[in-house]
């Protein structure tokens, strides 16, 4: 058996690895939050630069000021940027209090403020969230496979052990230390720096501070936030080492108790005993009784703590393995064994390298699987996978099979997106009929359903589960929101011009105009124009006449989806129904003007 100087070794060298990634984490993660700092200090100087007095100072009243239509317009110009970054917002929450600031006609000089200072930390917090997931798995991982490592190659003896769980490694992730887990952290110190952040800026205009002090203070309550961040960071890797740790003790078949090991660095490169932790330092405890927090680090924050098998001189290692509840396969295992050499050969060739790669890809990305899995469940509904477990399974063994719920995902939340957009755009539309007096109708079918919307994508991709391709039908598809406004066939034409110049008045563009009604060959008669609202979404507006209208939606209108499921149109029943549409439109009478449109 090896001496205690030598486990005590191992172990310190194996948790400072362990430490030294966290390090190298926190070293990033404080870049980042110096990147958001300084862009938050870019949004404030450009803040008093427009609005500062002679004296460079910016009272709360000037600040509440409403944005003019200039200012709004380049506001929503950086909604629109947000918007592209957050698409992948973790709760959603943010993404969608963006698109509802995109869509008022009055927002002030500070509400436009806040609003980029808190993208700067709405950032922060998804990217925290994913890196410290990542981390966390990592940790838990590596160090499960290298203590059982360790172990073996320590004694000589090796017994057949489970690999890594990743059911297990989610309840560890979910664990709470005093009352909070590592990600609902993050999510309330996002929650309370975006508080608090929002009363600085007010109280420094409240006492007129210069744009200095305004921006110094921030500054320190983002650092403020970084030392949470840090601390935070330093303190779940060593609950993650040391979880892992149990229970690759518990699978050795060889460790039933642990010293506490008291004598890492805490901090720093220099050696030092942690004070709090000197009272638990060289003492023994059984697995079955350890206690985070207690007998088990971490013990506080930042603690550097950790643990080393502990093995009787009086007891033989053949006496453990016999004692172990499990029976299982024992062989040997050389000291000179290396690490990848073991891991080959009890890992890599057992379960096989495409296995294991799947292994180490799921242990590493259960954090981000598990918000990908929330968000394809709250896109796709009952055609999401049934469980956690299936979704993974599919995403890592069924290459066909994760791409078609891929491209599935895709176009329904483009789907969700646009239809998020439409209460807006009705409501301008609304308006703008009272205020033109032209009727709207149709206004409960305004909605393409998900089906037809998914037939007609599916249909113009030719089923591609090309990103691109799927991206770019979707942008060609200007009907999920269609509306329809109405006037007799001697008003249509005025009707359409003083609708056009109310809607380009709230900021809507006009992209497409067609006019099917001098068009013979066409048995559709209508106005069909596509508009882009201010916020970029596009959308179909149709004019008729009321019995135009009326054909559209009615007889014309089963003959149609009957003609159009026909694939050969030169089939003499195709041309018989598109004389039957022919003959039904020939009665209808020809709106003033109308050719004028082009």
């Amino acid at each position: 058996m090896k001496p205690a100087e030598y486990w005590q070794k191992r172990f310190e060298q194996l948790a400072q690895s362990q430490f030294d990634k966290a390090d190298e984490y926190t070293k990033a993660l404080r870049k980042e939050y110096d990147r958001a700092i300084r862009s938050i200090q870019r949004d404030i100087e450009v803040f008093y630069q427009r609005y500062a007095d002679n004296n460079g100072i910016v009272d709360l009243a000037e600040a509440k000021r409403q944005l003019n239509a200039k200012e709004l317009k380049e506001f929503r110009w950086t909604l629109e940027e947000f918007m592209e970054k957050a698409k992948d917002n973790a709760d959603g929450r943010w993404t969608q209090q963006l698109d509802n600031a995109y869509y008022r006609t009055r927002v002030s000089r500070f509400e436009a403020l806040q609003m980029q200072i808190n993208q700067q930390v709405e950032m922060l917090a998804g990217s925290k969230q994913q890196g410290t997931g990542d981390l966390l798995g990592s940790a838990y991982t590596d160090t499960y496979y290298r203590t059982l490592f360790e172990i073996q190659s320590g004694t000589g003896i090796g017994v057949s052990f489970a690999r890594v769980d990743h059911k297990g490694l989610e309840t560890v992730l979910k664990a709470k230390l005093d009352g909070a887990n590592w990600s609902q952290r993050i999510w309330n110190d996002r929650d309370k720096l975006k508080q608090e952040l929002y009363t600085k800026l007010s109280q420094s205009f409240i006492r007129g501070d210069s744009i200095d002090r305004t921006t110094q203070d921030l500054a320190k309550r983002m650092n403020v936030s970084y030392s949470k961040a840090y601390r935070l960071v330093q303190t779940e890797t060593a609950f993650f080492v040391e979880q892992a740790t149990m229970n690759s003790y518990s699978e050795s078949g060889v460790v039933d108790r642990y010293e506490f090991l008291a004598t890492l660095e805490l901090g720093t490169k220099k050696g030092g005993t942690c004070e709090i932790c000197q009272g638990l330092d060289g003492k023994v405890f059984k697995i079955s009784e350890q206690e985070i927090g207690i007998n088990n680090p971490p013990i506080h924050c930042h603690c550097r703590c950790t643990t080393v098998p502990y093995f009787d001189d009086d007891e033989g290692i053949g006496e453990r393995i016999a004692r172990d509840p499990k029976t299982r396969e024992t062989y040997t295992v050389s000291e000179n064994m290396t690490y990848p050499e073991w891991y080959k050969k009890h890992v890599v060739d057992k379960y096989g390298q495409g296995q294991t790669e799947i292994m180490q890809k799921k242990a590493a990305n259960v954090y981000s699987d598990q918000e990908q899995y929330a968000r394809y469940k709250k896109i796709l509904g009952k055609d999401a996978p049934k469980t956690f477990d299936d979704f993974r399974d599919l995403k890592y063994t069924e290459a066909e099979k994760w791409g078609t719920l891929k491209a599935d995902y895709r176009k329904l939340n483009a789907y969700d997106k646009i239809i998020a957009k439409e209460p807006g755009i009705t409501k301008d539309l609304k308006e703008v009929s009272e205020a033109t007096k032209t009727e709207m109708v149709g206004l409960d079918y305004r909605i393409k359903s998900k089906e037809s919307y998914l037939r007609k994508v599916n249909m113009d991709s030719k089923e591609s589960l090309s990103p691109q391709v799927i991206d770019n039908t979707i942008s060609g598809t200007n009907d999920v929101i269609r509306y329809t406004y109405q006037a007799p066939h001697s008003k249509l034409v005025g009707q359409y011009a003083v609708v056009n110049e109310a809607l380009a008045k709230k900021g809507y563009s006009l992209v497409k105009l067609k006019n099917t009604w001098p068009v013979k060959a066409n048995p559709y008669k209508g106005i069909n124009c596509t508009y882009q609202s201010p916020n970029g979404q596009k959308f179909e507006v149709q004019y008729h006449t009321p019995e135009s209208f009326k054909l559209k939606n009615g007889e014309m209108h089963s003959l149609y989806e009957k003609w159009r499921l026909m694939k050969n149109k030169a089939d003499p029943e195709a041309v018989k129904l598109s004389r039957q549409m022919n003959e039904l439109s020939k009665n209808l009478k020809v709106p003033d003007g109308i050719e004028t449109l082009r």
